[in-house]
């Protein structure tokens, strides 16, 4: 028996030094700045895992129920909660020394404000859901879609309103449960303070932390090969005036196998040539009536890459690939079928994957006109087999290193969330 929580964990070095920012940064920049009074509740359902999950990134949170519950309806749950965690070392202006700032979100012992008791952490961004709505952006509940989708998201026109933002393209509800929302790091100030005084934009002194923005989807689909697992899917954005050359990102994961009150026997593995780490019960009862428990695992699908070392990192025959050079590395991409021979793409020709930025299609029931790229030969991004879309063209460096340990009661002994060096470490 296993519940798994499948992560696709994609760190975006789109960096860049000030003066040289690309467009699209800039209207990462633009946006609005991440909030607690954005923060939202909904469940995770769509197939046989069922949880709480919030915007700011945190999934399941005890002793709340359902939080990891599997089977769906069974009461039995697997997860206290689990939290994304991004850092990186930075050298401090202020003091001239190396710090290590830790971005997350976490329902306790977080850093904060010592005057204000405003916790430093991640938050959601407002726009990215309808502000009437309990729910953040589910595909399932139109109500709780933005009447308008941000114009700072990427392919972003008029004709996207009203339909979902779908990963697999406008308007497309290819999983049975999807869900979106964005998040940042701004409100963390721990190290705006003196003696550090470390802005990640210069020019932006209401915006703290490493300068970051995280787009988060999940993805559920009741099919029987994964009706057990749940697709989460990061892509972190780096909007600072800096090039990190030292970042980890991963995962903050409070087992609760067995339930609320059967967390004392949790224990832990991994699998590094798998990437995946697993968490289990150690007599395989969980509480109450001793029901019978599973395993609860985080498989790493995808993580951060490096695409200029020459080496071929994840062994799969190419070299310092990337999804976002703009070529079809592994050569997937199709483009139309030219079935007359005439060199152009015609009504009624298969257009395969040559869609256009918005992945869809005529024959598609979202399909209003032709946008840019469709049918004209030429990979875009947006469409299927092609950077973004394509998995496979991203030289990843994977799983790299576990910390099993106990954590200290009441926030003591380190190995929490507001201790940054210790984390680092």
């Amino acid at each position: 028996m296993k519940i798994w929580i499948k992560i696709v964990a994609i760190v975006g070095i789109c960096s860049s030094m000030l003066g040289q920012v690309s467009e699209q940064i800039q209207k990462y920049r633009n946006d609005e700045y991440g909030n607690i009074a954005n923060r939202k509740e909904t469940i995770l359902n769509g197939n046989r895992i069922r949880s709480l999950i919030y915007n700011n990134g945190e999934i399941g949170q005890w002793p709340f129920q359902p939080s990891g519950e599997w089977p769906s309806g069974s009461g039995q749950g697997y997860i206290d909660g689990i939290t994304p965690i991004i850092a990186a070392e930075v050298i401090a202006p202020g003091s001239n020394t190396i710090i290590h700032p830790l971005e997350t979100s976490y329902r306790e012992w977080m850093d904060k404000n010592p005057v204000t008791g405003e916790i430093w952490g991640l938050e959601p961004l407002p726009g990215y859901s309808h502000p009437n709505s309990f729910d953040f952006a589910i595909s399932s509940n139109q109500k709780s879609w933005p009447e308008a989708w941000p114009d700072a998201l990427p392919r972003i026109d008029e004709t996207w309103n009203g339909q979902w933002y779908g990963y697999f393209g406008k308007g497309k509800l290819n999983a049975d449960y999807e869900s979106f929302f964005v998040m940042d790091d701004s409100r963390d100030h721990e190290f705006t303070r003196a003696p550090y005084n470390y802005y990640p934009l210069a020019s932006d002194q209401n915006r703290g932390g490493l300068g970051l923005r995280i787009e988060v989807r999940t993805l559920n689909w009741s099919n029987k090969d994964v009706k057990d697992i749940s697709f989460w899917h990061y892509e972190i954005f780096n909007l600072s005036d800096q090039t990190y050359e030292k970042t980890i990102s991963g995962f903050y994961v409070d087992s609760g196998v067995g339930g609320t009150n059967d967390s004392g026997d949790d224990m832990a593995g991994f699998d590094k040539y798998h990437d995946i780490v697993y968490q289990f019960d150690n007599d395989g009862l969980g509480f109450p009536n001793s029901w019978p428990t599973g395993y609860m695992g985080i498989a790493f699908l995808e993580t951060a890459s490096n695409n200029f070392n020459g080496i071929d990192d994840d062994e799969d025959g190419l070299i310092d690939e990337s999804r976002s050079d703009g070529i079809d590395n592994d050569g997937d991409w199709k483009a139309y079928s030219d079935l007359n021979m005439n060199k152009l793409w015609d009504l009624g020709e298969p257009l395969n994957d040559d869609l256009g930025a918005d992945g869809i299609g005529p024959g598609n029931e979202n399909y209003t006109i032709s946008d840019n790229g469709e049918g004209d030969g030429i990979p875009t991004d947006g469409e299927p087999n092609f950077d973004k879309t394509d998995v496979s063209e991203s030289d990843m460096i994977g799983l790299t290193s576990l910390s099993i340990y106990r954590m200290g009661d009441g926030g003591s002994g380190g190995g929490w969330p507001k201790d940054d060096e210790t984390m680092w470490e």
